[in-house]
């Protein structure tokens, strides 16, 4: 379900109540880890960026990073945090998906909160309009429910998930995590 206006509509009410509608800068890369990635970077440039970094091909275990076509970047300690997933394709970063947090439990709204505001003030100049659109999933005892907010080439999700099971077979706590794509 996406909720969409006539463009040009909205442009012109846009114009007529706000002004000029602000610029959106140029959104190609992320800040993963402290280390800066950008959409068509070469991948041993990206990869250089995370020696100190467990990195791997998810699913291919063993496999070197620089054959993956997609990479997982965790801490190199455990619990493995883990901070991104990098696309590539023909050698060069496609796509950044970038993991802020997760286990918001309800126990700590505030840290959602202040969470979702420095990733959404961090888009661009203040007035940075998001487009808006959701998604469900409900199958048996499973509810995956999200919210994408878009600006530019940038995609935030906030995901609302209960009676998922991890990898033990055991059904985790209701959760909510917050990432960014860009592509």
């Amino acid at each position: 379900m996406s909720l969409k206006l006539n463009r040009i509509a909205l442009f012109a009410i846009g114009i007529g109540v706000f002004g000029n509608p602000p610029l959106v800068h140029a959104q190609r890369s992320l800040d993963i880890a402290g280390a800066d990635v950008a959409i068509g970077m070469e991948q041993q440039a990206a990869l250089a960026k995370f020696k100190n970094y467990r990195v791997g091909c998810p699913g291919q275990e063993g496999k070197p990073a620089a054959e993956c076509t997609s990479i997982l970047i965790q801490s190199a300690q455990p619990p493995h945090d883990v901070y991104a997933n990098i696309v590539f394709e023909r050698g060069k970063v496609k796509s950044i998906l970038k993991y802020w947090d997760r286990g918001f439990e309800g126990s700590a709204p505030g840290k959602f909160v202040q969470t979702l505001y420095s990733l959404l003030s961090n888009q661009g100049r203040p007035g940075t309009q998001f487009q808006v659109s959701v998604s469900e999933r409900r199958d048996p005892g499973v509810v995956q429910q999200t919210i994408y907010l878009t600006s530019g080439r940038k995609t935030i999700s906030i995901s609302y998930a209960e009676g998922l099971r991890g990898a033990d077979g055991k059904t985790l706590p209701p959760f909510v995590n917050l990432n960014e794509f860009i592509e």
